[in-house]
């Protein structure tokens, strides 16, 4: 065998699987943003990082996503928010903590998480601010997304954002993508409500990319998201068309005849989604599970080594690519590893 000296070139597929720093909270049983949290959160990453992943989702405000309407998962916000004298200030030193970490890690792209609630981007997401020297819990799912309220929230919250970003030479990170509004593939009733929160902050945003589900191609020729991510069984209007810097994902059910990383699946099935990236010149690739360690709304935690489907809501293997060792460590799968094969 002889052994040629050449190095594979800088990855050009940007790769975001969710991370979720509440599940590893949650299950091992650690305060969110303590010592322990941080130094298992950085274990993660690093693990998420050498399996190709180049895009972190940064929980601004917390995880808006799998929760059922009017409940909370453990709150994870890296912004600190004060009000003083009907006036919002914002401090960022868990958010540089945690932007310290990615660079650390090798993190390419920031992920900035939903502004909106999942599945109709209806509602506002819940902010703990600071009034008084008083901690309380504002907005959320009593909080229509398009109020006065919280529009004014944001329009004061995205510009001192992106000024901190600037000033930390990282905003033209969020280049790869990303903000999130959230509606994932949203159904006609919900147009309504993605334009209304997309009127909100569209102009604040502008020359940062809006990427969210979507595989309507009708949707996005009517310019609601300017980097739509189709579901990979409904790709095919999108090539037609040629989208460009196109993304694709996959989750849940899919189709017999298409590539997933279920358990039920042989390795290979998981890993020539790669041929696919290079056949049609894909720019990013979306999942949403690295470590989703609860069950469907995220009513509770699960162990993940008992039970691979969250207790029955998603095909096996689709909510995790990685298990959380008893020492703080993720488990690599082997379907983590034949899609960083691919």
């Amino acid at each position: 065998v002889e052994i040629m000296p050449v190095s594979l070139p800088p990855q050009e597929l940007i790769f975001t699987q969710w991370f979720y720093a509440d599940c590893l909270a949650d299950f091992y049983q650690v305060p969110v943003f303590s010592p322990r949290h941080w130094e298992i959160c950085e274990n993660f990453m690093r693990t998420a990082v050498s399996g190709g992943r180049n895009m972190m989702l940064t929980p601004v405000f917390g995880y808006l996503l799998d929760t059922f309407p009017g409940r909370r998962r453990t709150h994870v916000q890296l912004v600190d928010v004060f009000l003083e004298d009907g006036r919002y200030r914002f401090g960022y030193r868990n958010l540089d903590k945690w932007l310290d970490l990615c660079k650390t890690c090798g993190v390419e792209y920031y992920e900035i998480s939903h502004l909106f609630t999942q599945w109709g981007a209806s509602f506002a997401p819940m902010v703990e601010i600071t009034e008084n020297g008083e901690k309380k819990k504002c907005f959320g799912w009593e909080t229509d997304g398009a109020s006065p309220e919280y529009a004014a929230f944001l329009r004061a919250f995205l510009p001192d954002f992106l000024q901190h970003m600037r000033a930390r030479g990282e905003d033209r990170k969020l280049g790869g993508g990303i903000f999130h509004l959230v509606s994932d593939e949203p159904p006609q009733e919900h147009l309504e409500h993605y334009k209304k929160a997309k009127a909100i902050v569209a102009d604040l945003l502008e020359g940062y990319p809006i990427l969210d589900a979507l595989s309507n191609y009708d949707f996005y020729a009517q310019g609601l998201v300017n980097r739509p991510v189709p579901v990979l069984q409904h790709l095919q209007p999108f090539l037609e068309n040629h989208v460009p810097d196109l993304w694709t994902y996959y989750c849940g059910g899919n189709p017999a005849g298409y590539s997933n990383a279920f358990l039920a699946m042989p390795s290979a099935r998981t890993r020539f989604i790669g041929t696919q990236f290079y056949q049609y010149d894909i720019k990013g690739f979306l999942h949403w599970g690295y470590n989703f360690y609860h069950n469907q709304w995220s009513f509770d935690a699960v162990d993940p080594f008992l039970n691979s489907g969250g207790e029955g809501f998603a095909p096996a293997g689709d909510c995790y690519w990685v298990y959380p060792e008893k020492d703080g460590t993720p488990l690599e799968s082997l379907r983590f590893c034949a899609f960083y094969q691919g």
